[in-house]
């Protein structure tokens, strides 16, 4: 049996909804990973032990300024629809730059098997709008002409009562057409990029993309196994889709993608970038991402 309890992660007005969803078109929360501090790669805290929330965030070019407010609370017990609080926040966390949510999980928590993690990540916004526990989602935005606003939701899964490991997508083997895909960025993605590599060309071909996706990431308790599902992301260009998923029983080590390259690229060369984000089903991910040069 396969596990079906996919942990949500919920992003509100992200992208728009008349244009593929694996197009970075604006600033996205991609995802997001929670890890016990020193005890790496385990995704399910125990009471009493600390807990770290990170996010991963994806933009088209320039990276845009971030502000953020994030709670953590013990999640109620709604099966359908948007979930929501059964109690007040165990912690919060705001401020500027990069998400992240840092906290110890009380000893004495009452009995339940997960946590539940909202809130709002703004791009180019002046502030935060509303309180994240009793205003999300709607009355919970971002203040400012032009802010962009993501509205994040997804479960933290408690041990004992579950166990799980994060995969490891960072250090799997992704290729461009066969060749090894070095993970190494440019520092700066807006600048002119012919000459770095790898290079293709602004001609329409079709490219095809090979991720690794290990077998031993797909856990198995005895009774339950998790399946892998890979989201693909790119600020240009074509992905041939943004899901992909390798069940638990499944001997396949890698998800293959197609990539149609842009018809047109300014005289210096376009960088594009693209994102992978792996989840496990149970509250475990993991992200990688890689980045080409688009030539004349």
């Amino acid at each position: 049996m396969r596990w079906t309890h996919w942990a949500l992660l919920l992003c509100v007005s992200c992208g728009d909804p008349l244009h593929p969803p694996q197009r970075i078109e604006k600033n996205r929360v991609l995802g997001a990973q929670v890890v016990v501090p020193g005890q790496e790669p385990r995704a399910t805290p125990s009471r009493g032990e600390p807990v770290a929330v990170s996010f991963w965030m994806a933009d088209p070019g320039t990276p845009a300024a971030l502000t953020y407010a994030l709670a953590v609370c013990q999640r109620d017990d709604t099966l359908t629809g948007i979930p929501g609080c059964s109690g007040g926040a165990i912690a919060r966390s705001s401020g500027s730059g990069d998400p992240v949510l840092d906290f110890t999980l009380p000893a004495d928590l009452p009995p339940g098997d997960r946590l539940l993690v909202l809130g709002v990540v703004c791009a180019n916004a002046s502030g935060v709008i509303g309180d994240v526990i009793s205003g999300f989602p709607n009355a919970l935005g971002c203040a400012g002409e032009g802010a962009q606003t993501s509205r994040v939701m997804f479960d933290v899964f408690l041990s004992p009562e579950h166990d799980n490991n994060n995969p490891t997508l960072a250090d799997e083997t992704i290729r461009l057409d066969s060749a090894d895909w070095s993970a190494t960025l440019p520092t700066d993605v807006t600048a002119p990029c012919a000459g770095t590599s790898p290079t293709v060309g602004a001609d329409g071909a079709v490219h095809q993309i090979r991720v690794g996706v290990s077998a031993d990431d797909r856990e198995f308790d005895g009774t339950r196994s998790e399946l892998s599902e890979l989201a693909s992301f790119s600020t240009a260009g074509e992905l041939s889709r943004a899901f992909s998923f390798i069940e638990a029983d499944s001997d396949a080590t890698e998800v293959t993608l197609d990539w149609k390259a842009p018809r047109t690229a300014p005289a210096g060369g376009r960088s594009v970038r693209f994102f992978f984000v792996l989840r496990d089903g149970r509250g475990g991910a993991d992200y990688s991402e890689r980045t080409l040069c688009v030539v004349p």
